[in-house]
C-alpha cells in the first residue's frame, strides 16, 4: 500500500480552496485524531485543555473531531499554543510524524518585506495587493506579527502570493 503524502493532501485541499471549490473532509490530512491522541498522551480532558487555551470545550473539540478544523478555524498562534501545550511539533499533529519538516525558516517580518516588495514592484498599494491576495494586509505591514491571527489558509495564501513555503512560516 503507498504511503499517503499528508502535505500533498493538505496542499491539494488548499488549491481547491483558492480556486473556491468544495473540500470534503477527507481530502485533509488526517489531523483530528493525532490531536486527540496527543492530548490523552499528555493527560488531559476536553475540559482541561480548552481551560488552558481559554476557550470553550466545543471549540476545542472541533479540532479532534473535524480534520479541516486545523486548518479553518484555529489561528497559527493557537496552533503553536496547542503544540505546545500537547508536547508536539506543530508539523507533525499537521502532517505526521514522518513528516520532514523544513530545515530554513521564514519570519512573519520577513513575510511582510517580501509584501511591500511584491507590491512596490507590481505598483500596487498594500490594500491592493490584499486584495488580490484575498486577506486584508495592513495590519501585517505595521506588526508583522498579525500574520499570527490568520488561519492556515490565510498564512498559505498569503505565503503562496510571494512564493513563501508556508510551512517554512510556521514556527519562529
Amino acid at each position: 500500500m503507498a504511503t499517503i503524502d499528508e502535505r500533498e493532501l493538505a496542499e491539494t485541499a488548499l488549491t481547491r480552496l483558492r480556486a473556491d471549490e468544495e473540500v470534503e473532509s477527507d481530502e485533509w490530512p488526517p489531523v483530528a485524531r493525532r490531536f486527540e491522541r496527543a492530548r490523552e498522551r499528555v493527560g488531559l480532558t476536553l475540559d482541561g485543555i480548552a481551560a488552558l487555551l481559554g476557550i470553550a470545550k466545543s471549540e476545542y473539540w472541533d479540532i479532534e473531531f473535524h480534520d479541516d478544523e486545523a486548518f479553518l478555524c484555529f489561528s497559527v498562534v493557537e496552533l503553536r499554543k496547542i503544540a505546545t501545550i500537547l508536547g508536539e511539533p506543530l508539523e507533525a499533529l499537521l502532517f505526521g510524524s514522518d513528516f520532514d519538516a523544513p530545515t530554513t525558516r521564514i519570519s512573519f517580518a520577513a513575510i511582510a518585506e517580501r509584501l511591500r516588495a511584491l507590491a512596490a514592484t507590481e505598483g500596487l498599494t498594500i490594500e491592493e495587493l490584499g486584495h488580490r491576495v484575498g486577506w486584508e494586509l495592513e495590519p501585517v505591514m505595521s506588526d508583522p506579527q498579525a500574520l499570527g491571527e490568520f488561519n492556515l489558509i490565510g498564512l498559505s495564501d498569503v505565503c503562496h502570493a510571494i512564493g513563501v513555503d508556508w510551512v517554512t512560516a510556521l514556527l519562529d
